[in-house]
């Protein structure tokens, strides 16, 4: 097992038997929080549909729990820590498979503050899908500033399908591929810097048309700098997106076809032309249909 865990739960880790797993919170840019695993046992891994515990280790919980089960064990956790309310240490839960089946399992959560970090430690066992029983829900009794406040805006799994969703379908590929760490860094920071005016809205959705309206609807032929001091292009030729660490690049990167559609390459890539027109059209056509959808 690779345990990068505090020494404190090290014995404590030992006297659990079956499937465990020690998460401890994470924030990213005063944004974006979550639960990451930093330590689980082999009998957890196999429950997650993994080989190894090191499969495990390092995947954020907001990834691995069904998406509408995470928030209801947010409000949990946010309610449990402020003591609004008798939260229940034991819950059914739906979780989500490499294969993207979903599995039941029952949780058993101790929520641990030590060195001004939370920790929790969970048993977990399979059950039946009818065996499972329905999960409280605490979120009305929270403000959105409190749940910003402990648990960031959004989620790292959040994030994910916001990169996915505002990112035309030819290019996503290409992001899922060559997304380092930074350039994940460089959305949570262009995402703060335009939620600013809707923190009083305190929704999800509004941050994400915000996030939408900048990252699609940049201009043909335009350049904007990111917070790292680099530079999102787009042409207007082809309507291609892409970051540089130049301000003008020669010419458009596209120079071939491949998954992301037809070969441009143009160095005059600053010039709106109808045809880029066309496929600025389609893109924003394309993401308001996925944004319905959802």
């Amino acid at each position: 097992m690779n345990r990068n865990i505090p020494a404190h739960f090290d014995a404590l880790f030992d006297t659990i038997e079956g499937a465990v797993i020690l998460a401890q919170t994470v924030w990213f840019k005063n944004l974006v929080a979550d639960a990451q695993i930093i330590a689980a046992s082999k009998e957890a891994a196999e429950l997650y549909g993994y080989h190894h515990p090191s499969e495990l280790e390092g995947k954020f919980t907001s990834e691995l729990d069904h998406p509408d089960d995470y928030l209801a064990i947010k409000a949990m956790s946010i309610t449990r820590m402020y003591d609004f309310s008798p939260v229940p240490n034991e819950y059914d839960v739906r979780i989500i498979l490499p294969d993207g089946s979903i599995r039941y399992i029952r949780k058993k959560v101790s929520q641990i503050e030590h060195n001004k970090n939370t920790y929790w430690m969970t048993r977990s066992e399979k059950i039946l899908p009818e065996e499972a029983k329905p999960l409280p829900d605490f979120r009305y009794l929270l403000t959105p500033d409190v749940i910003s406040e402990w648990f960031g805006a959004i989620s790292v799994a959040e994030l994910s399908r916001f990169v996915e969703k505002f990112t035309p379908v030819r290019n996503r590929q290409a992001f899922k591929d060559a997304l380092t760490m930074p350039e994940f860094h460089t959305i949570i920071g262009e995402i703060q810097a335009m939620t600013q005016g809707l923190k009083d809205s305190g929704t999800t959705n509004s941050t994400m048309t915000a996030f939408s309206a900048e990252v699609v609807n940049i201009g043909l032929g335009q350049t904007r700098r990111l917070p790292d001091n680099r530079f999102i292009h787009r042409c207007g030729n082809c309507a291609e997106t892409w970051a540089s660490n130049v301000r003008n690049p020669t010419q458009c990167p596209r120079s071939r076809d491949d998954s992301r559609g037809p070969k441009c390459g143009i160095r005059r890539w600053r010039l709106a032309t109808d045809r880029g027109k066309d496929c600025a059209a389609y893109q924003t056509d394309e993401f308001l249909a996925n944004d319905d959808s959802t």
